[in-house]
Parts: C-alpha cells; structure tokens; sequence
C-alpha cells in the first residue's frame, strides 16, 4: 500500500524542526481576494516567528507569492528567496534583504537538472512528460523549469543547494486556472517534497 503524505500543521512542524536549514515553498494562485491575501501574510508571518531557522522561498508572481513574501518580510527579510523567471521581474515587490536569483544566473547543471524534471513529470490537457512538455512555446519553458528548482534547489554562493522540505500552497477554489501553479511543480513536489494545502478563509 502507498504510504499518503503527511499533511496537517504537526507534521508540517515535524519536517521543520527535523530539518537542520528548513526551506519551505511558499506558492498558490496569482487571483485571490484580499482578505486572503491578507490572512496568507499574517500566516507567513506567524510561520517566521515560530521556527526561527526557517527559510522561504517563493517566485514573486502577483497575488499569493507577493501575499506571502509580505508576511515574511514583516519579520525577516533575509530569511526570503526569490527565484525570478527574469532579471528585475516584479523588482517594485522585491524587499532589501531579500536572497534573489534569476533563472538565467543559476549554474547550466542546475537548469539542465530542472528542465528534466520538468519535462518527465509535466501535466497538461491531459498529456505527460515530453508530449506536454515539447510543444509548448520556448517563452513558457522557463517558468516550469523555474518552479521545479524553487523546490530541487539549486547552487548558492557557497557551493550548497538546498531542496525544500515541503511546499505550502494557496489554491482559489473559485478560480479554474488556479490549479495551474499545482500542475506546473507537480514533478518536484511529486517527488522531491510533501505538499500541504493551505485552507484560508
């Protein structure tokens, strides 16, 4: 039998406090109403002040990852990763303090390493890996072979990559392109780390 995945806040703490550099994805859908919105940053901010070796690391997209970076950056702006698809995207959201990394600055091993995950795992309209993968438009690319390093990890200054432990997501039940976030990263956390879904509201 499969063993299900944990969910819930204990076993998300256990995989915190177990982890000697825990770094958690923080993600969801870019459309969310701003009570939300507003109660993702105090949720970011209450998950900083209560495991203080924590690390997140998000992609500065409009709506939850903005939401989420807030709350952190209200505690600990250092403690925050951006992995940008491009130099200076969204720059106006970016705080000082903040670890950033464009796609294009990260070693080729690291983005030949996301771009095969990415291409085994990715799901659309109903087709797999490669077949969903090829097709697609060169410019869409880097943004999956993005989320899938937001939680492989990748090389920082010091010659070390650390994955992500886990991944907490938002998803806008009201939304049908909400579940595209999910789907892009599905390959990395599928396989890489637990995911837990993140009721608001």
């Amino acid at each position: 039998m499969k063993k299900s995945a944990p969910h819930g806040y204990a076993a998300f703490r256990t995989l915190v406090e177990a982890s000697p550099k825990p770094v958690v994805l923080l993600e969801g859908s870019r459309e969310a109403p701003p009570e939300i919105l507003a109660r993702m940053e105090d949720l970011a901010e209450h998950l900083m002040r209560s495991f203080p070796k924590l690390v997140a690391r998000t992609g500065n997209a409009t709506g939850s990852d903005q939401a989420w970076a807030r709350g952190i950056n209200r505690v600990d702006p250092k403690r925050l990763e951006l992995l940008l698809p491009r130099p200076s995207f969204q720059k106006g959201a970016i705080a000082g303090g903040n670890t950033v990394h464009a796609l294009g600055d990260l070693k080729e091993e690291d983005r030949h390493a996301g771009r095969l995950v990415t291409r085994a795992q990715y799901e659309y309209r109903g087709r797999r890996g490669a077949a969903a993968f090829d097709g697609m438009p060169e410019t869409h690319k880097p943004y999956l072979i993005r989320d899938a390093l937001k939680v492989l990890g990748y090389e920082d200054y010091r010659g070390r990559c650390h994955k992500a432990i886990a991944g907490l997501f938002y998803v806008n039940p009201d939304v049908p392109t909400a579940e595209a976030p999910a789907k892009r990263s599905a390959s990395a956390r599928r396989k890489e780390s637990p995911c837990f879904s993140t009721r608001i509201g």
